[in-house]
């Protein structure tokens, strides 16, 4: 089976750092899926199966994916090419990663301080050997260790700079490790400003915890009691996403 989940929050005494939950997976049937199809899933049909097959249901019910975008493998490349795990990321990252900032709307720094997340599926093994090369993109928004309905498809769906409580990033604790949850759930830590890292290139887990530790404290409000994410490896130098967010403690 290869990689469902490449990136979830990682933990570092006491110290949080991490970013977005991504997938890979695939559409309906036998067909290639369509941009706007929206499905219902289960937790484990999105982490535990790199396709899914399941059929669109129409939006105006209650829904937790939505198709974003289609793209196709680049000329020249074959799935056999992108056959493991970090090679597909990458390339979900390349074809995916554009069309998820164009769908939420407003800049990294905002997007970043939100819950949306987006995974990824790819055709079954019967659709790859019959020439199917498609890679299906699909927002999400993470509610703990679930995803939650998803409140509007809208494109984008950020009106604002502000993000509502029911889209806005929180952390809650679960067993020990901390999980992004939308600010409306309960929570311990609200995403309150970001600051972006001028290294084109990933830094490393050590510096980022440096840089957080020394430009957190002037954005959060809860002195020493506050914590902070970054982006994968993968999404920082082909997402070129290099925002860090900060958290206040809360009493939510």
């Amino acid at each position: 089976m290869r990689l469902t989940r490449l990136l979830a929050v990682l933990m570092t005494a006491g110290l949080m750092s991490g970013a977005l939950t991504w997938q890979t997976a695939q559409a309906s049937g036998g067909g290639q899926p369509v941009v706007g199809q929206c499905r219902q899933l289960t937790t484990a049909q999105i982490q535990d199966h790199p396709s899914n097959t399941t059929a669109p249901i129409s939006c105006a019910k209650k829904h937790n994916s939505r198709v974003f975008a289609v793209p196709t493998l680049p000329k020249g490349v074959r799935w056999r090419d992108v056959s493991t795990s970090s090679k597909l990321y990458a390339m979900a990252v390349r074809l995916c990663y554009p069309g998820f900032q164009q769908t939420v709307g407003q800049s990294n720094a905002i997007r970043d301080r939100t819950a949306y997340t987006w995974n990824f599926f790819e055709p079954t093994k019967t659709q790859r050997q019959n020439g199917q090369r498609w890679i299906r993109c699909d927002l999400a928004i993470r509610h703990g260790g679930q995803y939650g309905a998803l409140p509007n498809d809208r494109t984008p769906a950020l009106n604002d700079s502000s993000p509502p409580n029911g889209v806005a990033r929180c952390l809650r604790q679960v067993k020990g490790s901390y999980q992004t949850t939308p600010c409306s759930a309960p929570h311990g830590y609200r995403a309150v400003g970001t600051f972006s890292v001028a290294k084109s290139t990933y830094p490393g887990k050590s510096t980022l915890l440096q840089l957080g530790r020394s430009r957190c404290p002037k954005i959060v409000r809860t002195d020493t009691n506050f914590r902070w994410t970054w982006n994968n490896k993968t999404v920082w130098n082909r997402g070129h996403n290099h925002v860090v967010v900060c958290y206040n403690r809360t009493d939510k």
